[in-house]
């Protein structure tokens, strides 16, 4: 269901929440969660629930955080995307790397340095491309 939620919203994250009504963040699941939790793992989808993908607690902020607290918590626990959850924990919105690089304020080499790190962590642990080496 997760995977078809993303499919359907081009989206590549979802927050989870406790339900419908209350709407209050319990956790968050990636399409990468999903690939390497599900489908890497030989694991039925369609018998799985999302709590066994999930990463929970969540790290989130809040609508009236500042941008440089966004980014801080992002570098620290290496996160591309952020849920914004209001004073009772109700999901309100989310903040990505790509929201943050399109903020240009006085602080764009902070911006900068803090992506690269990010991304060169994440390209030391998969392989991956990284904005700091440029590879």
């Amino acid at each position: 269901m997760a995977a078809r939620v993303m499919r359907q919203n081009d989206v590549g994250f979802l927050p989870v929440v406790d339900n419908e009504a209350n709407r209050r963040v319990v956790g968050v699941i990636t399409d990468r969660d999903l690939c390497l939790k599900v489908v890497a793992a030989g694991r039925d989808p369609g018998l799985l629930p999302v709590s066994e993908c999930v990463a929970a607690p969540p790290i989130v902020c809040g609508p009236d955080d500042r941008v440089e607290q966004a980014l801080l918590l992002m570098e620290t626990h290496l996160l591309r995307r952020l849920p914004v959850v209001d004073s009772e924990g109700r999901v309100v919105g989310v903040i990505s790397l790509a929201d943050l690089m399109h903020h240009v304020a006085a602080n764009t080499r902070e911006i900068y340095v803090a992506l690269s790190r990010i991304c060169e962590a994440r390209r030391k642990n998969s392989g991956q491309w990284s904005v700091a080496s440029g590879q």
